[in-house]
């Protein structure tokens, strides 16, 4: 069992709303790109296969040292979440798998001899630092073929001992032969798909996850000693109110994950047509939108955790919380590092 060390929360007092933040959160109140990178993704003009080539290679030479990080992301859902405006494929069909890996590592393979050339021949080995997957959802793949997939990442790399293996897992499709998979190829740092904990908000966004799932998932995980726990949470959403938000972060706080991500829900029916279902429950004005924030936000200040950044909130001896107060944390597109 992990300790418990938060407080519980008193009454969440939530500052009163003057009359120019309302006259601004009306005048900005606009759906607009997340702020992970400058300029954001609409503006981005593009560059060449040569200039990409030219850039990593530059970086490297000077960086190699550093070690390299990589993003795989893996598509395949079983099921479609309305509120999701990720690249995914919706497929049950476990025979994908094998052809979606193979065809990952070949990609690889390429590109890594196209940028181990003889103008790097004199650069220290590659050291792999990192490996995220994300998606869509990882623990789609069969647990034999995730854990292949992460070994043959591995041995592409001259030095690749103890690289940080970090995963998002959805609670609903994660079994124990995937936890043990994840054992055995050392994954230490996993983000759990939570979204909220109130039951007319889930089946709403067509994501119905008891809270007894993440619970379960929360203690095997921690019984195979993967404590380093990272839940995403959504405020935004049909038939949230501040008491479902209270509610909800309190059942957080129950678990005491590491980690946790609170996500404004990004309402672009225009470019993800599932997201018409969402509109369809209802969605928070501008004002109780920023209320649930404040809410979910305040419960969390108040056991414990420290806020990192415009949405992120981690416990005082997390990586995160130690290298905010070191000076040492940085931000890319991918998240914090």
């Amino acid at each position: 069992m992990t300790p418990v060390i938060f407080v519980a929360r008193g009454i969440c007092r939530i500052p009163a709303v003057s009359s120019k933040t309302s006259t601004l959160l009306a005048r900005y109140d606009r759906p607009v790109p997340r702020y992970t990178s400058y300029p954001t993704v609409p503006f981005w003009k593009g560059i060449s296969s040569a200039q990409w080539r030219e850039s990593v290679r530059r970086r490297m030479r000077d960086k190699s040292e550093q070690g390299v990080s990589l993003y795989v992301h893996v598509p395949y859902c079983h099921s479609l979440c309305s509120f999701c405006a990720c690249t995914r494929v919706i497929s049950r069909d476990a025979t994908k798998g094998a052809p979606f890996v193979a065809t990952l590592l070949r990609e690889l393979d390429l590109k890594l001899r196209d940028l181990r050339s003889d103008e790097l021949k004199d650069t220290p080995p590659w050291r792999l630092r990192e490996i995220h997957l994300g998606g869509g959802t990882p623990t789609w793949l069969a647990p034999q073929l995730l854990a292949e997939f992460l070994r043959e990442i591995r041995l592409r790399f001259e030095r690749a001992e103890a690289p940080e293996i970090s995963m998002e897992i959805d609670p609903r499709t994660c079994t124990s032969e995937h936890l043990d998979a994840l054992v055995e190829q050392g994954v230490r740092r996993v983000s759990l798909g939570v979204q909220d904990f109130h039951s007319p908000t889930l089946k709403a966004i067509k994501r119905e996850q008891p809270y007894s799932v993440v619970r379960d998932l929360v203690s095997d995980l921690r019984d195979r000693g993967i404590t380093s726990i990272n839940f995403d949470l959504v405020y935004g959403l049909p038939y949230q109110s501040e008491a479902s938000i209270d509610e909800t972060v309190d059942r957080v706080l129950e678990l005491a994950p590491s980690r946790i991500a609170l996500y404004s829900y990004a309402h672009l029916p225009s470019i993800k047509a599932a997201q018409k279902g969402v509109e369809r429950h209802g969605l928070p004005d501008a004002p109780l939108k920023r209320h649930l924030y404040e809410h979910a936000r305040q419960g969390l200040l108040e056991a414990g955790y420290l806020e990192i950044g415009m949405d992120h909130f981690a416990r005082p001896e997390d990586d995160l919380s130690l290298a905010q107060q070191n000076g040492s944390l940085h931000r890319n597109f991918m998240g914090y590092t």
